[in-house]
């Protein structure tokens, strides 16, 4: 960690978990940086969210105080048999038969679990974001900044313009402002084929049911474990979070287009009930007893040519936005604040952050891009639509026992050493 303070400053765009992520990395380098939050106060959209073995490493390097504290909010499965595996793969209907029969028991058939060195731990995602709030200095963010656009000055200074005709002036600008980015239209071009977000197929229904009520409907096994319920066309997935008084809940199902401009679900109870008709009584008393808060549409980025461009830089959704079905976005996030950080603290010189952004992207992009696209095909791996899989219970056993193999055991030491291998390289050092 370097103790002067360097002579550039940062921008960030996006006050969510990738911004503030990231902001906790560059502070720790002591290098000056201001977040510019849309919203009139730091807010995270979404309820459960999964602390995968890499997403704990991460937080580990980037701050063992943000480790310990996510680590005390987080839930794990109750069951000490169950602490070694993210959730138990089960049939929630029947499968290979009639897809219209439901399961003759109604206890799901356990298809196989997704073991992990560090099991399933789960956090609320608004108590993640106060975690990160605390570790960030007072003052550091301004509020109620919708970016419009940013410009290039004679001295080559960045403006960046606000929607309420305000502006700021820094040497680089990072956009962690989501999966609608106004950075990423700027980084790549408004009319680049990449700039815009893809419906991805499928759509999910969030919700929370309360623990005591979920273990009278399914039982301490289903209730207090967290699991993931296989079916045609649709899948559920349920696991404890709020220190084991709540399950998160979350059903997904897809179409083939997406043609409204809203990404929210319309008459989504309704609909709810018409996805997992088929499925069996445990999976619908489940359903039954949540109340469903949101419904939308599932939306990803299609592989960027760039993550940066005149010392504008792309993290997190914002660089590879990616649908939730292995639990790993938010995790790539911290992974790409820790790596930027560590090489924005090798700059010595404005004229270093471009290369340092370079080389930042040329160690991420790869392992993001894979993300994404092992992410959708995972979405349709649960609803039993994987070409060469479909419901071939053994061949989809076999297919989960390594599938999270390359996202939990990432070396994140090894790519700090690589991007500023890269970075040294690139500048003459």
């Amino acid at each position: 960690m370097t103790a002067s303070t360097p002579t550039f400053d940062i921008a960030i765009v996006g006050g969510g978990i990738a911004g503030l992520s990231l902001a906790i990395g560059l502070l720790r380098f002591n290098i000056p940086v201001t977040i510019y939050e849309s919203a009139h106060a730091f807010h995270e959209i979404g309820v459960g969210l999964g602390i995968a073995p890499n997403t704990k490493r991460a937080m580990q390097l980037l701050s063992p105080e943000l480790a310990e504290e996510v680590g005390k909010l987080s839930t794990f499965n109750a069951w000490e048999s169950k602490r070694s595996s993210v959730y138990d793969v089960r049939c929630g209907m029947a499968i290979g038969g009639s897809a219209t029969t439901p399961t003759s028991s109604d206890i799901p058939l356990l298809v196989c679990p997704v073991p992990s060195p560090t099991g399933m731990a789960a956090v609320h995602r608004a108590r993640l974001l106060d975690v990160l709030i605390k570790l960030i200095p007072e003052g550091t963010a301004k509020f109620g900044k919708r970016l419009r656009g940013i410009a290039m000055l004679p001295d080559s200074k960045l403006r960046l313009e606000f929607q309420d005709g305000s502006d700021a002036i820094h040497d680089a600008v990072i956009g962690c402002d989501g999966i609608k980015s106004r950075t990423r239209g700027i980084v790549l071009g408004e009319d680049h084929p990449t700039a815009q977000p893809r419906f991805t197929g499928k759509y999910v229904y969030r919700g929370l049911l309360p623990m005591d009520q979920a273990v009278e409907l399914v039982g301490d096994e289903f209730a207090r474990n967290s699991q993931l319920y296989l079916g045609y066309h649709a899948h559920l997935l349920t696991y404890p979070i709020e220190k084991g008084t709540m399950v998160n809940v979350a059903g997904f199902a897809g179409k083939e287009s997406w043609d409204s401009p809203s990404w929210d679900l319309p008459d989504f109870k309704n609909k709810l009930r018409a996805d997992f008709e088929k499925f069996s009584p445990h999976v619908q008393r489940i359903l039954h007893g949540t109340e469903m808060s949101a419904a939308h549409a599932l939306f990803e980025h299609p592989p960027a040519p760039r993550y940066s461009r005149d010392r504008i830089c792309l993290v997190g959704d914002a660089a590879h936005a990616t649908s939730p079905h292995q639990g790993a976005g938010a995790a790539m996030a911290v992974e790409d604040g820790y790596v930027l950080s560590n090489i924005l603290a090798e700059v010595k010189s404005v004229d270093e952050i471009q290369p340092a952004f370079e080389a930042y992207e040329k160690v991420r992009m790869e392992r993001t891009h894979k993300l994404v696209a092992s992410s959708k095909e995972a979405g349709r791996l649960w609803d039993l639509e994987m070409d060469g899989i479909e419901n071939d219970l053994e061949k989809l056993k076999e297919n989960v026992k390594h599938r999270f193999d390359w996202i939990w055991n990432v070396d994140l030491a090894q790519q700090v050493t690589q991007v500023k291998e890269i970075f040294h390289n690139s500048v003459g050092i």
